[in-house]
């Protein structure tokens, strides 16, 4: 159900979205089924020349589990008021300059050049649980600077927390800096550091910070970097760090059907990614060779956490007039100190004249002697995206894994989902 308001003013960025899905895995080996059901809305409306309504929530239900919703996520409910003098956020909203942390309260920010340019801003409020997003009785509140030209943005974010049921009576002060910018014309970066000053126990220190890079060496040949330091798993991308994480469980992440990652609590060592990755394309999106040589380490104390990734690729782009995309690509990995790795092929083709069906489909043989016992597994996906005429999205998907096992022989799996959102925009 979408619930729209009537209001005076009509902006070209209104927007609601609502999205409704499930997904749905069965295990041969233990004969066990997982289905999760989604609802989800967005919404972005406004409510004068000034005022816009901010919505996002999501809402995963399973029969299996122990509590009827098996995550709330509520991302904003609030309303934003944007003027060239100042901005004005009340409700929950992502706090500005502070990456991903989630507010119930104020946001104030001044331009002083009425172009948006300067921010001198002051925030209050309770900050919600970075994994659930639940409510929480910690108020907080700190200054905010940034400056912004046509190049470059800098942020710096202050922050103090209390924690009013503790001996203590706080909880950190701490501070986040942002740096994004096109430093060439052919380079461009952006980096992010949490750092704490002093918690309630005395510790200081980096709590998670993330840099990435890109160089365009010539108008088909460029390189990417990124570093990644982090406490917790919540907020990254599983594949970053795990080597093994298929191309379907990536899908269902980014539909919002399951958090894959279900670390709900922070992990007190600091973790270090580091990866890196040279494209070659054919310049301006043409038809031609596509090829690539990436590789990404993670570093952890425990050595049993650490892994290691190289992973080659070539393909053709442009076939079937423009069409089709063919790629090969291997990825040999060290995880839990032995060595796996797997080979396969993508393919991804646009449908129908208008380009509004997207299929692409992947097939893969996995290598883990190990964990195989020297035989090959299999792996093979198919998506479809759809946009209707009615501004419905239809994403449909499906995974098949036949993993040899000493103990069942072969363990079998299926795994499917459904996703559907209607799209409105104000006329």
């Amino acid at each position: 159900m979408i619930v729209l308001f009537a209001v005076a003013a009509a902006s070209a960025t209104d927007l609601a979205v609502t999205s409704i899905g499930s997904q749905f895995a069965l295990s041969g080996a233990i004969n066990k089924a997982d289905p999760d059901l989604l609802f989800g809305q967005r919404l972005r409306w406004g409510l004068s020349d000034t005022a816009t309504l901010d919505l996002n929530a999501r809402f995963t239900y399973d029969p299996n589990a122990e509590t009827s919703f098996e995550q709330s996520r509520v991302r904003s409910l609030g309303v934003t008021i944007d003027t060239k003098a100042y901005t004005l956020r009340a409700g929950r909203h992502a706090l500005r300059h502070g990456g991903a942390r989630l507010l119930d309260g104020a946001q104030f920010f001044y331009h002083p050049d009425h172009d948006d340019r300067i921010d001198v801003g002051l925030w209050a409020g309770f900050l919600a649980d970075p994994f659930t997003t639940l409510p929480t009785l910690r108020p907080a509140g700190g200054p905010a600077l940034a400056w912004r030209t046509s190049g470059i943005s800098l942020s710096w974010l202050g922050e103090i927390v209390t924690a009013p049921n503790t001996d203590a009576g706080w909880d950190r002060v701490g501070t986040v800096l942002l740096v994004n910018g096109n430093l060439a014309p052919r380079a461009s970066g952006v980096a992010r550091a949490d750092l704490l000053v002093r918690d309630s126990e005395g510790r200081s220190g980096l709590v998670d910070a993330a840099a990435s890079g890109r160089l365009r060496l010539t108008p088909t040949l460029a390189w990417t970097a990124d570093y990644n330091a982090f406490s917790s798993l919540r907020y990254q991308n599983r594949g970053a760090f795990d080597p093994t994480v298929r191309r379907f469980t990536e899908r269902v992440q980014d539909l919002d059907l399951q958090d894959v990652v279900l670390t709900d609590t922070l992990d007190p060592t600091l973790q270090h990614t580091i990866g890196t990755a040279l494209r070659f394309q054919p310049e301006g999106g043409d038809e031609g060779v596509v090829a690539a040589l990436s590789t990404r380490a993670r570093f952890h104390p425990d050595p049993v956490q650490r892994t290691a990734q190289l992973g080659p690729q070539v393909g053709y782009r442009g076939l079937l007039d423009g069409r089709m995309e063919l790629l090969a690509d291997g990825n040999v990995a060290t995880v839990e100190g032995r060595m796996l790795g797997d080979v396969g092929f993508t393919a991804v083709t646009e449908l129908l004249f208008d380009r509004n069906l997207l299929v692409d489909g992947s097939f893969r043989a996995l290598i883990d002697p190990l964990a195989y016992s020297g035989q090959p597994g299999w792996y093979g996906d198919l998506f479809f995206d759809a946009l209707l005429p009615s501004r419905t999205a239809v994403s449909v998907g499906g995974t098949w894994t036949l993993e040899p096992s000493e103990a069942v022989g072969s363990d079998v799996g299926w795994a499917a989902f459904l996703r559907l959102q209607q799209w409105v925009r104000r006329r």
